[in-house]
This record gives structure tokens, C-alpha cells and sequence, in this order.
């Protein structure tokens, strides 16, 4: 008796323990990353004749650009995994608990890097959280 009373306290300490954010789960974090250029459209400006300019904005999937994840909510913190873009632009983070996340990319500036982060709660396990696009400028 004493023996089962032992293991019954010994699993409940194991299964009540609060886990962290981070793989083991089943959830997961999808998104894109997108480029964006605006251009100035010389057809539609001109046969406007207002002499006002009319812009095209166009969207294309960043390729093979790492996204990265942080399992905490400080994104002063080293990642811990990473995804490269397929051609559509797309990512996915699987299996991860329920806990806070930061996901973050690279934006490529002349001079250096400028990273774009995003803070994501997980708050349902089975669950799917799909992030805004991360859109970039092109130089």
C-alpha cells in the first residue's frame, strides 16, 4: 500500500509539472515572406493626364529566406530552430507545446540586416496559428 501510494504521489508531480514553450506538442506556426516593390505605372499616369502618378504595388514569395524561432517571449534569447522558405514563400514551425514563441527574419538592407520579429501565444494545443506575412522591401 505504501509502495502505491509512493508512485501514485511520484506521477503526480511528474504530469503537474508546467512544461515550456517549445517541441513536444501539437501545434504548430505557419506563414509567408513576402516581398513588396512599388513602381510607378508611366502607362496609367500619362493617360490620366493629371500629371498625378499611379503606382503598382507587386507581391512575390521570398525563397529560400530562414525564418527563425525563439521558444520564450524574449527575443533577446539565441534561436533555437529554423525553416528556409519554400517557393511560395511559406514556413511552418511543428510540434511545438502550448507557451510564448518569437519568430523573426532577416529584412536585407544595404548596409547591414534588420530583423522583423513577431510574438506569438500558443494558447490551445491541436492548434494552427497563422502569422501575419512578413513583407519586405525590396533595394
Amino acid at each position: 500500500m505504501k509502495n502505491i501510494f509512493l508512485l501514485c504521489t511520484f506521477l503526480f508531480f511528474i504530469y503537474s509539472c508546467e512544461k515550456d514553450a517549445g517541441i513536444g506538442g501539437n501545434s504548430s506556426i505557419e506563414g509567408r515572406v513576402m516581398n513588396v516593390t512599388t513602381l510607378i505605372n508611366l502607362d496609367l499616369t500619362l493617360a490620366n493626364g493629371d500629371g498625378i502618378p499611379v503606382y503598382d504595388t507587386i507581391y512575390s514569395p521570398e525563397i529560400e529566406k530562414d525564418v527563425y524561432i525563439i521558444y520564450s517571449d524574449n527575443k533577446e534569447d539565441v534561436y533555437d530552430d529554423d525553416f528556409k522558405t519554400d517557393w511560395a514563400g511559406r514556413y511552418n514551425f511543428e510540434s511545438l507545446r502550448q507557451g510564448d514563441y518569437v519568430i523573426y527574419t532577416y529584412v536585407d538592407s544595404l548596409d547591414y540586416e534588420v530583423p522583423i520579429f513577431r510574438h506569438i501565444t500558443i494558447d490551445d494545443n491541436n492548434s494552427t496559428f497563422n502569422v501575419e506575412d512578413f513583407i519586405m522591401p525590396l533595394n
